[in-house]
């Protein structure tokens, strides 16, 4: 089955609903000290659990908020808004997330981006897509235009680190600049179009990351922990991209 395609028109109709609450006064709820939630992350899940599971009766959902585990042999993983800071600030930056699993691998997935009108998607052996296109990571871009690289600075130490990486990616032509956009899941779905060469995240939800790995290896990149293995539900940290610029900097052992 062509899951992408079914999962679509889903996503668009939440972004639409989504987007009609874009730059309004919006319910905030506190989760902790530092995490909150709006009131219309609360209507995008609820929307999209419904209308997925209908899609697939009998399967599970694994998502951020109302505290929702429910795994299954068929399992849909969303993030209603992924980046609901900067959703509630009005910043375009944010985007619906949504994989489908199978067991225990991510086998299609979808992220949206509403303000940006940008629909990302892909499924195991079928590729990547952007609006209907078919895209692949343009593994030579970086060599004439510099490495742009997106990182969890706040949680990494942001100076050292990045200037460690500077270092690695010192021999090529101009250099390596550096992105914190706080929404992962839109991160990493841009780095399967190559905006960015790379992401390097820590102290991820999986809601964050399993349909952004999916968009990414569809596309011809490279997605793996620190140490070089396989990212699962169970991961810690991952890097993502260009396989060039991702070799340098995993056998830099800077991580």
């Amino acid at each position: 089955m062509n899951y992408m395609e079914k999962i679509v028109p889903i996503v668009q109709l939440v972004g639409d609903e989504v987007m009609s609450h874009y730059r309004t006064v919006l319910k905030i709820t506190q989760k902790d000290s530092w995490s909150f939630y709006s009131d219309v992350d609360v209507i995008s899940q609820r929307m999209l659990q419904e209308k997925l599971q209908t899609l697939l009766p009998g399967s599970g959902c694994i998502a951020e908020e109302l505290e929702t585990y429910d795994k299954k042999e068929f399992t849909w993983v969303i993030d209603p808004i992924d980046g609901t800071r900067n959703f509630v600030r009005g910043m375009p930056y944010f985007g619906i997330s949504v994989a489908l699993m199978r067991d225990d691998e991510v086998i299609a997935s979808v992220v949206y981006m509403p303000a940006m009108h940008d629909m990302v998607a892909a499924q195991v052996g079928m590729g990547t897509w952007i609006n209907g296109k078919r895209i692949t990571i343009d593994f030579s871009r970086y060599q004439e235009i510099g490495v742009l690289m997106v990182m969890a600075a706040g949680r990494m130490g942001r100076n050292e680190l990045s200037s460690q990486i500077k270092r690695s990616l010192s021999s090529i032509k101009s250099g390596a600049r550096f992105r914190v956009c706080g929404a992962a899941a839109v991160d990493l779905a841009y780095t399967s179009l190559g905006v960015y060469d790379a992401v390097l995240f820590e102290n991820l939800k999986w809601w964050d990351a399993a349909a952004g790995i999916l968009l990414v290896t569809e596309a011809g990149g490279h997605v793996s922990t620190y140490k070089n293995e396989k990212v699962d539900q169970n991961f810690k940290n991952l890097i993502a991209g260009n396989p060039e610029i991702c070799r340098r900097i995993l056998e830099s052992d800077i991580l």
